[in-house]
């Protein structure tokens, strides 16, 4: 490591809201971090917790020489993290959420990567389960036929991309573009940086750096999660920085073709057939993935339910969210 006076400060954001399953995690993983902790500033910002996700960060504020707990009563993590950059001390700002934990130099290589030239540096972040049921959401999350190939789930190599997470910016770069859009409810991470590109700045992607993401351990959970970042992504794709790629378009043709079929079959006997066909080579699809990650055979079931859920319920979202007019 190198002389800790080379380093720059750098403020943490941490935007949570009921996160008392993970908390202690994510700040024991800033603990264990490389990074000289005197160079750390840590802004917890709580969207108004129901559990003892602020008590149990209070535990840490003699652990770090800069911890702060700020109240975000607008809830949303956009929000938050706004808040988290009004307040921030440093040039340098990382934005975080209460369920991750990174490798123990990430931030010390993050820094070394941001240079001028560069508004933000992300690692790659890898979906881990608590549980059982979790662990079986995260290993669909970990497949490309889960992501549709997000560079910061799925990227093997290190170089620009149009959008990164758990990353650390220059924060002028985030003034710029005004921070994060606080009537996101998802995607916020995409809006911004997407502002940040087409401003004529880069985002740089480390395939090497890892950082942890706990999902969630219900299928309501997840459905919820699906459900909304697809309902958003119409409304984002269409502001004046927006744009689309084929990745967010798959889902909704999936569930438009899915949901014909099934209701045409009741009509007519070639569309019943049609639809089990259709739906025959989507689960022969996931059983394929499945041989491929070598998930174990008796999880075959309930991984095709929760591919189920990951496409159906992003892709009805998607279809909903096309009504929603983005207003200036």
């Amino acid at each position: 490591m190198q002389n800790e006076r080379n380093y720059p400060i750098i403020s943490i954001c941490i935007a949570v809201k009921n996160e008392e399953k993970y908390i202690s995690r994510t700040l024991d993983g800033l603990l264990r971090q490389n990074y000289p902790k005197e160079k750390m500033e840590i802004l917890l910002i709580d969207g108004e917790s129901c559990d003892d996700t602020v008590k149990i960060a209070k535990t840490y504020q003699n652990k770090f020489k800069y911890f702060k707990i700020l109240n975000n009563p607008k809830i949303l993590s956009a929000a938050g993290w706004n808040i988290g950059i009004k307040e921030s001390k440093s040039d340098i700002i990382a934005f975080l959420t209460g369920h991750i934990v990174m490798q123990k130099d990430y931030y010390s290589q993050l820094i070394k990567h941001l240079t001028p030239e560069v508004a933000g540096v992300g690692g790659n972040i890898s979906p881990q389960g608590t549980n059982k049921r979790s662990i079986q959401i995260s290993r669909a999350f970990k497949s490309r036929l889960g992501t549709g190939g997000a560079p910061y789930l799925s990227g093997k190599k290190t170089g620009y991309v149009d959008t990164i997470t758990v990353a650390c910016y220059w924060k002028k770069d985030l003034l710029s573009v005004g921070g994060h859009d606080e009537t996101l409810v998802r995607g916020q991470d995409w809006d911004m940086n997407m502002r940040i590109v087409n401003g004529g700045r880069k985002l740089l992607y480390i395939h090497h750096l890892q950082a942890k993401f706990f999902v969630r351990d219900k299928l309501r959970s997840l459905w919820k999660r699906q459900y909304f970042a697809g309902l958003w992504k119409p409304y984002i794709g269409r502001k004046p920085t927006g744009n689309f790629l084929l990745r967010h378009f798959i889902p909704a043709v999936f569930t438009f073709i899915f949901s014909i079929l099934l209701i045409m079959s009741f009509f007519h006997t070639s569309f019943m057939y049609l639809f089990l066909a259709f739906s025959g080579i989507y689960i022969l699809t996931i059983i394929a993935d499945n041989i491929k990650n070598r998930v174990p055979i008796i999880d075959y079931p309930i991984m095709i339910v929760i591919y189920f859920i990951i496409h159906f319920a992003y892709g009805l979202g998607f279809i909903i969210g096309l009504s929603k007019k983005y207003e200036k």
